[in-house]
């Protein structure tokens, strides 16, 4: 992935070089880097994330595995094994599209819905996510910022994290009695 990357044992060095080959999209990691530094140079406990949930041997939750947050759904395969018996399987499949509506949604209710339900505290939208999402769902979280339902905390070439703003946090006995 990154020849050139000087020999060392910090594991991110790589990407400061490395141009992740997704497809016909190439991806710098670089701007990954820089976001997950600030991450864990800014983030304390334990928030849950929400990123680009990947099929297995690919880049899926690169943030989860250098910053230890916990995201909605992580190596998809290895839920499956360590939750094999019904419903569990059905439940992880559940996560893999709603991590997907999340992201792709363009009802702003629905989004802040499954924000909740899942507990998520911070969206994660980087190069890979701009590849496997929709332009207009992901333009969703900007209209979200102009609502004051989220904060943009952090924002480098096209990379964004955005906040959930806790007092805009669902509660999910409120949601269920709305509908």
């Amino acid at each position: 992935m990154a020849p050139q990357a000087p020999h060392t044992l910090d594991g991110m060095e790589y990407m400061k070089s490395a141009v992740y080959g997704y497809g016909t999209t190439p991806i710098p990691l670089i701007d990954d880097y820089k976001m997950i530094r600030w991450l864990q140079d800014n983030i304390s406990g334990s928030p849950v994330i929400l990123e680009a949930q990947e099929p297995e041997y690919r880049l899926g939750s690169r943030i989860t595995m250098y910053t230890g947050l916990p995201t909605v759904l992580g190596w998809r395969f290895h839920q499956s094994q360590q939750r094999s018996l019904d419903p569990l399987p059905t439940f992880i499949w559940g996560r893999v599209g709603n991590v997907a509506a999340m992201y792709n949604t363009l009802d702003i209710q629905t989004a802040q819905q499954l924000l909740s339900f899942y507990n998520v505290q911070y969206i994660i939208v980087g190069g890979l996510e701009r590849t496997d999402y929709s332009p207009a769902g992901l333009a969703k979280f900007d209209q979200m910022v102009t609502q004051h339902l989220l904060d943009v905390v952090y924002s480098d070439n096209g990379t964004r994290v955005y906040h959930v703003l806790p007092a805009n946090r669902l509660n999910m006995a409120q949601v269920s009695n709305t509908q």
